[in-house]
This record gives structure tokens, C-alpha cells and sequence, in this order.
């Protein structure tokens, strides 16, 4: 495949704004593992390593501590827990857009063709059968729709523990 290094190229635009938006979905939901957190656990030392821990490990301290509140239904906990699960594959999808490049290359690999957005290289793929593999912008946006209902998901389960910035509707 042909490859082209282009600056502010037309064609890149709806990429960048859908890595933009990817990027502030996910950290919203970060935020929010932050408060999920602060709501479920008291101790300061294990406040503070949680917080230091990245996403995939405080989602995983935020399903166990969830799986032990008395205080919460049964099917709560367990929609919470599915619900934080959910967050991996777009956070993953976050970091390879985030540590990674658009491809850009010709029609049918002809120089003489306007130039196209072929995707984002996947080139720090956790699993490595998928190692340079193109991610598309309807694959990003997909990310963005469901990290953005996702997010809203949390919001509203975040109220039922009273978490702080679940208070917020701004």
C-alpha cells in the first residue's frame, strides 16, 4: 500500500473528530471510576493505589467491590458489573487510535487517484494476531455511540451510590 503524509488533509477530518470525541467519552468514564471508587471505598491507602492503577485494573477493583454491596439488588450488581466490562473493547479501541496513525494511501493503490483514508494502524495491539490491522472511522464512531451510552449508564447507576459528579447534569 502506497502512503502519503499529508497536513490538515480534508480527508483526515472525520477521523480526528472521531478520535476527539472517543478520547473525551473515555475520559469522562475514567472520572467516573474515580467517584465509583470513592463512593465504594472508604480506606485512603486503597483509594490512593486504585487511583493510580490504570483503567483495566480499577475496572476490575470496581467489579469486586461492586459484586459486595449488600446494598444494591442482585441485578444491579450485576448490570454494573456487565456495564464496566463493556468499557474495555472502547478503551482499547481508544488506545490504539490514541498511540497509533492514520493511514492514508491512494484509490486502488494508484498515485494517480485522489488520496483516502485507508484507517488507524493498529500498532500496539494487546492481542498480536491484530497487529497492523486497520481500525475505520465506522468502527471509531461505533466506539464513541457506545462509550457515549455507556457513559450515561454509569451516570445513572453512579446516583444510586451517590457518587459526586453523578449529582451533575452539566
Amino acid at each position: 500500500m502506497t502512503m502519503k503524509i499529508a497536513h490538515d488533509h480534508p480527508e483526515t477530518k472525520p477521523f480526528v473528530e472521531a478520535v476527539g470525541k472517543l478520547i473525551q467519552n473515555l475520559g469522562m468514564i475514567e472520572i467516573q471510576s474515580y467517584d465509583w471508587i470513592s463512593v465504594m471505598q472508604t480506606d485512603s491507602m486503597v483509594l490512593d493505589l486504585a487511583r493510580r492503577a490504570k483503567l483495566r485494573d480499577r475496572i476490575e477493583i470496581i467489579k469486586n467491590m461492586i459484586r459486595r454491596l449488600e446494598h444494591l439488588s442482585e441485578e444491579d450488581r450485576l448490570r454494573f458489573v456487565k456495564l464496566w466490562s463493556s468499557v474495555l473493547p472502547h478503551s482499547e479501541v481508544r488506545n490504539v487510535v490514541a498511540h497509533s496513525c492514520v493511514v492514508m494511501g491512494f484509490l486502488n493503490d494508484d498515485p494517480t487517484q485522489p488520496t483516502v483514508v485507508k484507517g488507524v494502524m493498529n500498532l500496539k495491539p494487546r492481542d498480536r494476531t491484530r497487529e497492523a490491522e486497520l481500525i475505520s472511522v465506522e468502527e471509531i464512531n461505533g466506539s464513541v455511540n457506545a462509550t457515549f451510552r455507556i457513559g450515561a449508564a454509569l451516570l445513572e447507576g453512579a446516583r444510586k451510590l451517590g457518587a459526586p459528579s453523578a449529582s451533575s447534569d452539566a
